[in-house]
């Protein structure tokens, strides 16, 4: 039996395009037999600029003071992420990290909120508690059944009181760290980008050229994060190419595995991931 009985949904990241999948995904968690809330901004739509055709769900203040609002309701245990896209990265330096230190909770989603995730487990949470790598809400209801048994596997094993005590080391064993290639990459540089030594790093991406791929590994060994990391899993491939020899040629000089087609990311299959 599930130790979650509250899950908020919140919209740090793109805009909703149908809103048919928002009331889907709430109708499959409720369904499951969870209570749901939803942040103030989940129909939000504001154009990033103007004749950009990207849209967010309000402007950055908009989407903190949401994400704040569902984060601070004590009956909300989880929280997970409507869904990816862009724009989680614009928050990370406008974050009460000290508040969230404080009432750290558990945080579901992937893709664009791998740039959140990391944030969060760098400047709130130590390094110490995990976060998960799993669909979102949008996505909920058209699941195949073994991303959904993933999905409520993960569910039934998050204990969010263990989140209230620090001294509780939950990543016990061999981390696994990552996510969204394009959004790691991006944070090569900046405090947010975790410890990766004596990790298992988890890398997926989609609809990106070949060439852009490489750019981004290229840009991973050349900040020294292949150096010291134990294993490099790469999630199923959706509409971008992986170079598998350059990548074997890593792992060679690096001296890491190489585990290939792993069903977690943009694939049909997205299995859900404990990192952290």
């Amino acid at each position: 039996m599930s130790k979650v009985s509250t899950i908020g949904i919140f919209a740090p990241a793109a805009a909703l395009n149908d809103q048919q999948k928002l009331e889907s995904g709430v109708k499959y968690l409720e369904e499951l037999g969870f209570k749901v809330k939803q942040a103030n901004n989940l129909l939000d739509q504001v154009e990033l600029f103007e004749d950009a055709g990207t849209f967010l769900p309000g402007d950055q203040q908009r989407r903190i003071d949401s994400m704040m609002q569902i984060w601070s309701d004590p009956e909300v245990d989880i929280l997970l992420s409507m869904r990816g896209g862009y724009g989680s990265i614009q928050l990370l330096d406008q974050l009460d990290y000290t508040y969230l230190s404080k009432n750290p909770k558990p945080v579901l989603g992937y893709s664009d909120l791998t740039a959140l995730f990391m944030a969060l487990y760098t400047q709130a949470y130590d390094q110490k508690l995990e976060l998960f790598h799993t669909p979102m809400l949008v996505e909920l209801a058209e699941m195949n059944k073994a991303t959904s048994a993933s999905f409520i596997a993960l569910l039934n094993q998050i204990d969010p009181e263990a989140y209230k005590n620090y001294q509780m080391k939950l990543n016990q064993g061999t981390k696994t760290l990552g996510g969204n290639l394009s959004l790691v990459a991006s944070l090569v540089g900046t405090k947010y980008l975790p410890d990766f030594a004596d990790s298992i790093l988890f890398l997926e991406d989609c609809k990106e050229l070949a060439y852009k791929i490489e750019r981004m590994f290229y840009q991973l060994e050349l900040a020294g994060v292949f150096h010291s990391i134990r294993e490099l899993q790469l999630g199923t491939a959706f509409e971008a190419e992986y170079d598998y020899n350059f990548l074997e040629s890593l792992s060679s000089k690096h001296g890491f595995k190489l585990i290939k087609d792993v069903p977690v990311g943009h694939g049909e299959t997205n299995l859900s991931l404990v990192l952290g």
